[in-house]
This record gives structure tokens, sequence and C-alpha cells, in this order.
């Protein structure tokens, strides 16, 4: 695998990271860790570091790296 595909699976992979947090944030789904239940706002951090990462990639992507 090159330089330039990794960069591209790797944004894609951010991508839906950062898409599953939101879906779970919006659609309001509860996550159960133990018998302890993972706050929502918990979602928006991964939500914005996977949406910063990926908007990178595909950057890096698109100039040829």
């Amino acid at each position: 695998m090159n330089q330039s595909n990794y960069v591209r699976v790797t944004g894609a992979m951010f991508l839906i990271f950062a898409a599953a947090h939101l879906l779970r944030f919006v659609l309001r789904v509860h996550v159960l860790v133990g018998s302890r239940t993972v706050p929502l706002g918990l979602s928006l951090a991964p939500v914005v570091i996977g949406g910063y990462l990926a908007y990178f990639a595909f950057r890096l992507q698109r100039r040829g790296v």
C-alpha cells in the first residue's frame, strides 16, 4: 500500500468513526459499560477529533502526499 492510499483509507476510517459518534449523539443511543451509562456528551469529543483528523487526511491526500 502506497502512502496516498494509506492516507485515503485512514481518512475514511476517521470519517466513519466521527459519523458513528455523531449518529449516537443525534439518535440519543445509550451505551452501557458494565453497569454505568456513558454520557452522550462524551460523543462530541470524538466527533470533533475524528472530523479534524479526517479533514487533514483528505487534505494531505489531495496535495498528493
